[in-house]
């Protein structure tokens, strides 16, 4: 997982795309703590060549304990691709 720089309120994150492709600008980047505070947070997040991106977001609320931090990180997301390019991502 990337991990996240930042104040009490904001945050910078280097984030790597793992196909090729991705938006050039993408808002509801969303960030989730798996650290105390356990934290949420939304940013924009703006690629930086092929496949690396930079993420500028804001903390949201704490969540309440360590299992539901790594449970919503761990969730899914909707992707629209297929099973087949999701098993040659590398």
């Amino acid at each position: 997982m990337a991990r996240a720089h930042g104040s009490r309120k904001h945050y910078v994150q280097l984030f790597r795309y793992p196909c090729r492709g991705a938006p050039r600008f993408e808002r509801g980047a969303r960030t989730v703590e798996v650290e105390p505070p356990y934290r949420t947070g939304t940013g924009v997040s703006l690629r930086l060549g092929l496949r690396r991106a930079i993420i500028l977001g804001r903390w949201g609320v704490e969540t309440q304990t360590e299992a539901e931090a790594l449970y919503m990180a761990l969730a899914a997301s909707d992707m629209d691709v297929s099973v087949e390019e999701i098993v040659v991502w590398g």
